[in-house]
Formats: structure tokens, C-alpha cells, sequence
């Protein structure tokens, strides 16, 4: 039994994902009734303990520093990266289409007291882009890690990205479980078609254009992300140079491991170093 088929298969990702999708549209209208009870109440439940972890949650839910998460993972899994970062997209212009036939205020611009921690921000508030994000990526990067522990893991922490928007002050509770919705739902839609796999291949291929070429753009985004974006974009510079690090030296070292399989492979087929596969 493969990884992909197993615990958190395409049925079973497609059915969890399609409950989670109904569930928000479900709940959505009576927790915007209590929006406001809800937000002040989890908003208000802030300590020096907890705000450097929810900001810095909030942070990594940031869209460009996900996009180099799930970029990073190419050396390891493509089909991560190509279902991740297409989530990631689709999420974000859905997002940015309601939100511009919405526009619905902030909960600074129309509460009193609001513990804000991060960006001041008023308008945009409906529905939640990091909710979105960070559920588009757990979904992929849950869907296809070998390891329930590393299922777990990567749902919780998506699930607490998008907590962290209320407890930063940033979203009211009906945006975040609007943005869960929105990405549950596209998640559902590309589980259910299989088809895609094929144009995208499991395991990395060193010699593919593809491949190098994903691998330039994803060491360009790691540079990007360690400096520009630290220092002038990013919530919390800390956390944004931390993560933008840890993929850069996550990708050095799985594109060694791949030069290595690679070479192996060379070797078994009794092919010299300098022979070029074309099946590569």
C-alpha cells in the first residue's frame, strides 16, 4: 500500500475535506451572528506568553513564505509543490475576488479595545487569505506525507495559522472559517481529479528541465524570502528569515540526496557518470 493511498488517500482526503467544506458553510451563519462576542472574547485571552506565538504563526501563514514551503519540498515529492502551490493560488484569487465584492471592515475599525499584533489593518476582512492559505497547504502537504504524526502535524499547525488571525486581532471568526471553507473545498475538487498525477512525476528527476527549473525558482524565493522579505514585508522579519533558511538549507540538502540516488541509478545501469539517461 502507497503513502498517497493509504490513511489519508485520495477517498478518504476528498471525503474529510467535502465534511470540512460543508461544516463551514454549516456554521458560517451563526458564528457570524456571535462574531463579535466570539472575536473579543478569544482575542481578548492575550498574554507577553502567548502573542510572540501567535505572531509568529500568523507570520508563517504569510502566502510567499508558504509558497516556499511547499516549494521546497520538489527535491523530496513534486506532486507536493504542484498540488500545494495550485491550492495556494486558486485560494488566493477566490479569496481576493469575495473580498473585493465584500469589503467588510476589519475588527480595529469597528471594535474598541482590540489587542492587535502585527499590522494595523481596516478593510478586507471577509474572508480570511491565510486561513485559506494555510489550509491549502496542510491539505497537500498532509495528503501525501507517509506518517500519521506528520498528518497531525501538518493539520494542527494549519488550523492554528488560521486561529492566530483572530488572536492577532486581524479576523473576525466567521473570515477564518470562511478561508478554511474556501480552501477545503478546492481541496475536495483537485483530490477528485487523479488525472494531474500524470503530468507530474513523484519522485524528483535531476535531469528534467522541469525540475531544474522549479529548483532555480524555489533557491531564488529562499534568497528573496532570507533578505527583501524579512526585512521590509514580513509581520515578524524573525520568523519570515528562520523559515526562508530552514527551506534553503532543506533544499541544499535534498538536491545532494538526489545527485545521489541519482548516481546510484547510473551505476547499477552500468552508465558512466557523464552519460546522460533519456529516460531522465
Amino acid at each position: 500500500m502507497t503513502p498517497e493511498s493509504s490513511v489519508f488517500g485520495e477517498r478518504t482526503s476528498g471525503l474529510w475535506l467535502l465534511w470540512v467544506f460543508v461544516a463551514s458553510g454549516v456554521l458560517l451563519f451563526p458564528v457570524r451572528v456571535y462574531d463579535r462576542e466570539i472575536f473579543l472574547c478569544v482575542n481578548g485571552l492575550h498574554s507577553p506568553w502567548t502573542d510572540p506565538l501567535w505572531l509568529g504563526l500568523t507570520t508563517a501563514g504569510d502566502g510567499f513564505l508558504l509558497a516556499i514551503v511547499l516549494g521546497a519540498s520538489v527535491v523530496v515529492n513534486p506532486r507536493v509543490a504542484a498540488l500545494g502551490l495550485t491550492l495556494l493560488v486558486a485560494s488566493s484569487v477566490v479569496v481576493h475576488v469575495i473580498k473585493a465584492m465584500a469589503d467588510t471592515p476589519r475588527p480595529a475599525a469597528v471594535l474598541e479595545g482590540v489587542h492587535v499584533l502585527g499590522p494595523l489593518l481596516r478593510g478586507g476582512s471577509f474572508p480570511s487569505g491565510h486561513s485559506a492559505s494555510a489550509v491549502s497547504a496542510a491539505v497537500a502537504i498532509a495528503h501525501f506525507c507517509p506518517s500519521r504524526p506528520g498528518k497531525a502535524l501538518a493539520i494542527t499547525a494549519g488550523a492554528l495559522i488560521a486561529i492566530s488571525r483572530v488572536c492577532v486581532g486581524a479576523h473576525f471568526p466567521s473570515d477564518v472559517l470562511a478561508g478554511m471553507g474556501i480552501a477545503a473545498g478546492l481541496g475536495f475538487l483537485a483530490l477528485s481529479w487523479d488525472g494531474w498525477k500524470r503530468f507530474v512525476p513523484k519522485i524528483p528527476t535531476r535531469g528534467s528541465l522541469g525540475f531544474r527549473a522549479a529548483v532555480a525558482m524555489e533557491l531564488a524565493a529562499c534568497v528573496i524570502g532570507l533578505s527583501f522579505y524579512s526585512a521590509f514585508l514580513a509581520e515578524w522579519g524573525m520568523v519570515s528569515a528562520g523559515i526562508s533558511l530552514g527551506c534553503l538549507v532543506f533544499v541544499c540538502a535534498g538536491l545532494g540526496n538526489v545527485n545521489a540516488l541519482s548516481g546510484g541509478n547510473r551505476r547499477k545501469k552500468g552508465l558512466s557518470p557523464g552519460h546522460r539517461n533519456l529516460s531522465e
